[in-house]
């Protein structure tokens, strides 16, 4: 290989590099600022704008995420694992919702967009009335979208 051609591949190389590093900063950078907005919930006295829960059959959140019942709607009981609220004029990877999850860990857990995510608190359990959705964009499996229809504090 000639001494050009082996200057030419570091150097794409460091570029390429360079490229990664930025594309993780930017990646960790969206991540902070939507997790970030999330605030300490409870205690700010957001207003409910959610019925209470519907008597539906009960489903768990490890069914929504492994093998998924048709749509429908059903109930789940869940953790709040975390609240997603976007600032205004900024740009959130994800959109204002919560993070559920079956236990109060972020295993096996599932974003769920809602209005008013202050009305939840982190850590506590709810008993959530949902709408299963499917949406095919063109994978192999469709993505399961959920719409929360009620809720009661457990």
């Amino acid at each position: 290989m000639s001494e050009k051609m082996m200057v030419a591949e570091n150097n794409f190389q460091l570029h390429w590099r360079r490229a990664c590093l930025n594309l993780r900063r930017l990646l960790i950078a969206c991540l902070c600022v939507s997790f970030g907005c999330a605030e300490p919930t409870g205690s700010n006295g957001a207003e409910r704008t959610y019925p209470a829960a519907v008597n539906f059959q009960e489903i768990t959140i490890e069914q929504v995420i492994s093998e998924p019942p048709p749509a429908g709607d059903y109930n789940v009981q869940a953790f709040v694992f975390s609240v997603n609220i976007c600032p205004e004029k900024v740009l959130c990877i994800l959109p204002d919702g919560i993070t559920i999850s079956a236990d109060d860990s972020f295993k096996n857990s599932i974003h769920l967009p809602v209005s008013q995510p202050g009305q939840f608190c982190i850590g506590a359990e709810y008993r959530m009335s949902v709408r299963l959705n499917f949406y095919d964009f063109e994978q192999e499996k469709p993505q399961v979208y959920l719409t929360l229809l009620g809720y009661d504090q457990i």
